[in-house]
């Protein structure tokens, strides 16, 4: 199962549509601090969590930060990937912090074909 944690209409709007096409399970949050309880409450059926970097609530560092707190040897032992999606480039400052905690940084999708690819490389 994949966690999208997003707080714009259009990407999880997208994110669905794919991702319900390709039959992936996923749930969708719209807020950081959501998406700590979604995770809470679906940690044992998932494989990716995806977290925007800019969220309306807290960025994807101090998301990944309260995350870790309480998880980092539950995420390690399932082997759960943690994937930050920004629009920033890849070497912004603001990113470096943060990616630290993160298995992978990866472009926000842009396009269908974009969201198609991202979704089955980490499903």
């Amino acid at each position: 199962m994949l966690l999208l944690i997003d707080d714009s209409p259009e990407i999880t709007s997208i994110f669905e549509i794919i991702a319900t096409d390709l039959g992936v399970e996923y749930n969708i949050s719209n807020s950081g601090t959501d998406g700590l309880r979604q995770f809470e409450k679906l940690r044992n059926q998932l494989k990716t969590v995806f977290v925007d970097f800019f969220l309306g609530d807290m960025n994807a560092d101090l998301f990944l930060e309260k995350l870790l707190e309480t998880n980092a040897d539950f995420i390690k032992q399932a082997e759960i990937k943690l994937v930050i999606l920004t629009a920033l480039p890849p070497d912004a400052e603001l990113l470096q912090k943060a990616s630290a905690k993160a298995d992978c940084v990866e472009q926000k999708p842009t396009s269908l074909a974009d969201f198609q690819k991202l979704i089955n490389k980490w499903s």
